[in-house]
């Protein structure tokens, strides 16, 4: 490089040259000057439309198809565009799955492992292995004992596995939230992750999430991630904030008599998240009549601001749905409201 620059410095022309480097965006790379945005442009293929990046994925998968074809023809069209899809944008996906097929040396094994590849990849633990290794060193180099507290490394888990099982993209700051964790505690803690997770630049910002399926399915079943575990933390996370932030004309309508208004309900987006989401969390916790007494003590008092928030979101029919289901799944729900009793 610095031969470079100074056969560069004695040109008398003027010269503009750019340099791209590439890397996953890890943490000592990001907080470096070469990550300044005054100075240059980034790139995060992560966040470019999926359709485009699938386009590409399609013409890597054909083409690494055709270069190494066999005697007979022995995938379609059909094959390529199905795979481009299942890889979700991920080019280490989709390069995980060619090099998989690609291995056996007939027209039958190619077939059967395309078969595979299309069907139960992410429970062939011969597909994924490469990818499960990746994984693993990912998360080794991010639980550095010496990079880390024992406590910090416990943090980071819990808020992976609520990624994980959450049912909408939420924002730092609103998992904070409902996790009652400080939102530049959660942010730290999930620095060291961000070749595996999406983080959006703003805390406000809707988007958190894992890059690819496979990694939920390497958490689930290598790491042993409890989902019931994670729902319950959720579901507790959205019961306290219903409980704490609902209240009496929450959407600040002048008269009850008048539709609700047009412009979007200004609420926050872990109480948006909690309204929506609680029933489904609390039903898939690991022990959910634990949580009868937070339910009865919120619900009775707070239900109608609950429905005013519902309406308001134009999701009536959904709180209508969500009732129906908590008569059958909560044991003591909404007493003092006849119909709704457990069944």
């Amino acid at each position: 490089m610095k031969k470079l620059l100074q056969s560069i410095s004695v040109l008398e022309c003027d010269v503009t040259v750019k340099f791209i480097v590439t890397s996953r965006p890890e943490t000592h790379i990001s907080t470096s000057p070469i990550s300044n945005s005054h100075h240059n442009s980034i790139l995060r293929l992560h966040t470019i439309d999926t359709n485009e990046v699938t386009s590409d994925i399609r013409l890597y998968i054909g083409d690494a198809f055709v270069s190494s074809a066999l005697a007979r023809p022995w995938y379609s069209e059909d094959d390529v565009n199905t795979l481009a899809n299942i890889s979700e944008g991920l080019f280490i996906f989709a390069y995980t799955i060619i090099s998989y097929i690609l291995q056996a040396q007939s027209v039958k094994g190619r077939k059967s492992r395309l078969r595979t590849a299309m069907s139960t990849v992410r429970d062939s633990k011969v597909a994924l292995g490469p990818l499960d290794a990746m994984y693993e060193l990912i998360l080794a180099c991010a639980s550095d004992p010496v990079k880390a507290e024992p406590d910090e490394l416990g943090t980071t888990l819990l808020v992976l596995a609520c990624i994980v099982v959450s049912r909408s993209p939420l924002s730092s700051n609103a998992l904070a939230d409902l996790l009652g964790l400080d939102s530049d505690e959660l942010r730290d803690s999930l620095k060291r992750l961000q070749s595996v997770l999406h983080m959006p630049e703003g805390t406000d910002q809707p988007g958190l999430r894992t890059l690819h399926a496979s990694f939920d399915d390497y958490m689930l079943t290598q790491r042993r991630i409890v989902k019931s575990v994670a729902d319950e933390m959720l579901a507790r996370g959205c019961l306290r904030i219903i409980r704490e932030k609902l209240h009496f004309n929450v959407a600040n309508n002048p008269s009850s008599y008048e539709a609700n208004a047009t412009t979007p309900l200004k609420i926050s987006l872990s109480l948006n998240y909690a309204c929506m989401q609680w029933l489904y969390h609390v039903a898939r916790a690991t022990a959910p009549s634990t949580l009868d007494n937070d339910i009865e003590q919120l619900f009775c008092p707070q239900l109608l601001f609950w429905l005013e928030v519902m309406s308001a979101l134009g999701q009536v029919w959904r709180a209508a749905a969500m009732l129906l289901y908590a008569s059958s799944t909560v044991s003591r729900t909404f007493p003092l409201l006849p119909g709704f009793t457990h069944t």
